[in-house]
């Protein structure tokens, strides 16, 4: 399953499905890569479809907000499902990431 990429305000977009496992892990770590490489720095991750993610998933997340905090940007997380924003807790990683919330109508028509 491809991670659909998009600019919006002045940000890079980031958007896996499912779940981030295996390859699909590695497809993030790739996309990341790019934003990185295309000298991006913001890049906001949309959680929204997100069922599932591993422990490496995590890792890759928090190896590219410190790079991009390490060259003055940043990573957020939008739309963080429960789950998601449970095990980002219990792993310590909640007082790192910038959670934000999708707009009211995204949430509306979603």
């Amino acid at each position: 399953m491809a991670i659909a990429v998009a600019e919006a305000s002045g940000a890079r977009l980031v958007v896996p499905r499912a779940f981030l496992v295996g390859e699909e892990v590695n497809a993030l770590r790739r996309r990341l890569g790019e934003a990185l490489a295309d000298g991006v720095s913001r890049v906001v991750v949309d959680l929204r479809a997100v069922r599932y993610a591993s422990a490496q998933a995590l890792g890759v997340l928090v190896a590219f907000l410190v790079e991009l905090r390490q060259r003055g940007g940043d990573l957020a997380l939008l739309g963080c499902p429960g789950h998601l924003r449970e095990l980002f807790a219990l792993c310590g990683l909640n007082e790192i990431f910038q959670f934000l919330e999708p707009p009211e109508d995204d949430a509306a028509n979603g």
